[in-house]
């Protein structure tokens, strides 16, 4: 073949079990034995197929070396880049997704450092907007512990004012 990419055919026709015409490349004997379909055969590929009054028997044949050697150029030719894309790719996705994380560490780095004492809301700005509900709550939960603490307090000066208000009569 004059180029690298060229395509080696061949083709025959066949009626009545006689060869009609066939391509230089061809034998003469037939391409496959399979009339109908796709077939490997020897050396070739093999589509075959019949006319509409199934007179004639058209075979057509590209070599296996001919697709061989195309297969594995293209192969070649796709999988070296993905080799040297795909781990370039894998740490662009690292940096990517710790980046994107990061703001979601420092929300848990704040409520890591937090004292019992300290009950305030944690603030929305600068938190990913996807955490806003599960903050929302958070915050809930804080406001709900404030009271509950507070009343506690009250609860307890209380009883020991009406503790100290017998003793010291």
């Amino acid at each position: 073949s004059d180029h690298p990419y060229a395509r080696e055919v061949a083709f025959q026709v066949w009626a009545d079990g006689a060869l009609l015409l066939r391509s230089a490349s061809a034998p003469r004997t037939r391409l496959s034995p399979q009339a109908a379909g796709f077939s490997d055969h020897g050396p070739w590929r093999v589509y075959g197929t019949w006319n509409a009054k199934h007179s004639r028997l058209i075979q057509v044949a590209e070599s296996q070396a001919a697709r061989d050697r195309v297969g594995n150029e293209l192969a070649e030719h796709l999988l070296l880049p993905l080799m040297l894309a795909l781990p370039l790719l894998g740490l662009a996705l690292v940096l990517l997704i710790r980046h994107a994380l990061k703001p979601l560490g420092k929300v848990a780095d704040d409520i890591a450092v937090r004292s019992p004492a300290h009950l305030e809301p944690i603030p929305l700005a600068g938190a990913p907007q996807e955490i806003h509900p599960v903050l929302d709550r958070l915050n809930s939960l804080l406001e709900r512990l404030q009271r509950s603490l507070e009343q506690e307090r009250s609860f307890t000066a209380d009883a020991a004012h009406e503790l100290r208000t017998p003793l010291a009569a």
